[in-house]
C-alpha cells in the first residue's frame, strides 16, 4: 500500500471517504483503501475514486424519515416549555406545567419561584419597605411601611432620624426635614415594629438593604436589643431568578415586567404594594 507524507503528493484519483462524499460518491461494496496519507493529523485512508460508486438518491419515504428525525433532534435540543435552544444551558427531565420533556434551567428556576410565591400567599406574610436618609452605613430610616399579604396597611409612619435628610435624597422620595421634625423616632416605634415583624415571614424588595437600615436606625438610638427577623424573603432576588438575567437587565425593576402601577413610587406603602404585586405576579401567571 502506497503511503504519502503530504497532501500535495497524493494523486488526484485518491480521496478520503469525506472527500468522496462531497463529490457525490460512496465506497463500493468491499472497496479497500488504495493508499494512506501519513503525518499531520493522519493517517488517512485513501480510496480510488474510479472504484467508488455514485451515492443513491434517497426515496421519498427515506427523505420523510430523515426530515422527521431532524425535527425530533431539533426538538430534543430545545426546552419543551419555552422553546429556547439549550446550547450550553443545563437541561432537566422535568414535568413542568403539564409539559413532559427536557426543560431548561431557567424554566425550572422560574417554576420553583412560582411555587414559592404561591406558598407564601397561602401561608401569609408581611411586606416591609423603608425610605431613608441615604444608602451608606450611617443612613437611617425616615419612613416605614408594613402591609400584610392581603394589602391591609399595618404601619405607615414617618420617622425622625438623628441626622438631616440630604437634599439629593429628598428629591428622590420627597420626604423633607420639616415633614419629620415632629415624627416619632425609631426608638419610639420600636415595640410596634417588633410586634409586627418578629415571628413573621417578612417579604422585602431588597431584603439586605432594609434589614441593614433597620439595624442602623436602632443603633443610632443606642437600642441594643435589635429586631430578630428570622425569616426574610427577598422579592428582588426571587424576581431576578424568575425573569432570568436577560429579561432582568432590560428592566428598571420587576414592576415593569408585571405591569404594576408605579404611582407613589418611593413611598413606603406604595412600594410595599408593588412588592406584593411582584409576589402575586410570580404566583398567578405563566409569564
Amino acid at each position: 500500500m502506497n503511503k504519502y507524507s503530504s497532501w500535495a503528493s497524493v494523486p488526484d484519483h485518491l480521496k478520503t471517504k469525506t472527500q468522496l462524499g462531497k463529490l457525490g460518491k460512496r465506497l463500493a461494496k468491499g472497496q479497500k483503501p488504495a493508499a494512506k496519507k501519513t503525518g499531520g493529523k493522519g493517517p488517512f485512508k485513501l480510496y480510488d475514486i474510479n472504484e467508488a460508486v455514485d451515492k443513491r438518491t434517497p426515496s421519498p419515504a427515506q427523505l420523510a424519515a430523515l426530515d422527521k428525525a431532524r425535527i425530533a433532534a431539533e426538538a430534543a435540543n430545545r426546552c419543551a416549555h419555552c422553546g429556547i435552544n439549550f446550547g450550553r444551558r443545563g437541561r432537566y427531565r422535568h414535568r413542568y406545567n403539564h409539559v413532559d420533556g427536557y426543560i431548561c434551567a431557567d424554566c425550572v428556576a422560574r417554576h420553583e419561584e412560582r411555587i414559592d410565591a404561591r406558598r407564601l400567599l397561602a401561608e401569609g406574610f408581611v411586606v416591609l419597605d423603608t425610605e431613608t436618609t441615604g444608602l451608606d452605613e450611617q443612613a437611617e430610616i425616615v419612613s416605614i411601611g408594613i402591609i400584610d399579604h392581603t394589602g391591609q396597611v399595618l404601619l405607615d409612619r414617618l420617622v425622625r432620624p438623628t441626622q438631616p435628610i440630604p437634599a439629593e435624597v429628598i428629591d428622590i422620595h420627597g420626604i423633607t426635614n420639616e415633614a419629620v421634625a415632629d415624627a416619632p423616632t425609631m426608638a419610639d416605634i420600636y415595640d410596634e415594629v417588633r410586634y409586627l415583624l418578629e415571628g413573621q415571614t417578612v417579604v422585602i424588595y431588597n431584603a439586605a438593604f432594609d434589614v441593614r437600615l433597620l439595624d442602623q436606625s436602632l443603633r443610632a438610638h443606642q437600642i441594643k436589643n435589635l429586631l430578630q427577623i428570622e425569616n426574610t424573603y427577598c422579592a428582588m432576588e426571587a424576581a431576578k431568578t424568575y425573569l432570568n438575567r436577560e429579561r432582568w437587565l432590560s428592566l428598571v425593576n420587576a414592576a415593569d415586567y408585571f405591569d404594576l402601577p408605579t404611582t407613589g413610587a418611593h413611598g413606603a406603602i406604595a412600594d410595599c404594594r408593588m412588592t406584593l404585586g411582584v409576589i402575586k405576579g410570580m404566583a398567578d401567571a405563566d409569564h
